[in-house]
């Protein structure tokens, strides 16, 4: 058992362990109370956040960060290169031919609107919009830079370094964090 409290507002802990196992239900937790350390250490210092994110958007395309690049920079693009280390490419090539084999229309329709709204519905998720003011004003650009990640995931080698879909993960997990930072910035916590 972790020494971090279940964060209740996630519902029953036992609940989550039952359905997920409680492998899952530990790094539920951590998360939770870690966030994204790497993608966090971009937004630290509000003053260097629009340096970081010219740098990200370069190195991201790239694959790889350059050795002038700030520290935080380099350290989330190596994390990123990291959690590639262990992948299994045919099957992800795989995976790729059976989502292509799913009409453009099923696409539009269950991961754009549909999706998002299942992850509006959830009340963590709508309090953070409301409390950016994005809830409503932002949904469209949500929508489109939601559909604008997916398709670049369907291209051949998308997620290996340098690839669009590497690019936009790693641009998806930063404006993540950088919502957290916004956050934090209000007295919002993680």
């Amino acid at each position: 058992m972790s020494e971090q409290q279940w964060p209740r507002q996630r519902g029953s802990e036992a609940e989550f362990s039952d359905r997920f196992g409680q492998a899952r239900t530990d790094r539920f937790r951590q998360a939770f109370h870690e966030g994204d350390p790497a993608g966090d250490a971009l937004f630290d210092d509000p003053a260097t956040r629009a340096t970081h994110m010219k740098q990200l958007r370069t190195a991201l395309a790239n694959g790889q960060a350059a050795p002038d690049d700030a520290p935080a920079v380099r350290a989330f693009v190596a994390d990123m290169r990291e959690s590639l280390a262990n992948v299994d490419w045919k099957r992800i090539a795989r995976a790729r031919r059976v989502i292509l084999s799913i009409p453009i229309l099923d696409h539009s329709i269950a991961l754009g609107p549909g999706s998002l709204t299942n992850t509006y519905s959830s009340p963590a998720i709508a309090t953070v919009l409301t409390a950016t003011g994005r809830l409503v004003d932002g949904a469209l650009r949500r929508l489109t830079d939601t559909r604008n990640w997916l398709y670049h995931l369907y291209f051949e080698d998308a997620l290996r370094p340098g690839g669009g879909g590497f690019e936009h993960t790693g641009m998806v997990r930063a404006m993540h964090a950088f919502s957290r930072a916004q956050r934090r910035g209000r007295g919002g916590g993680t």
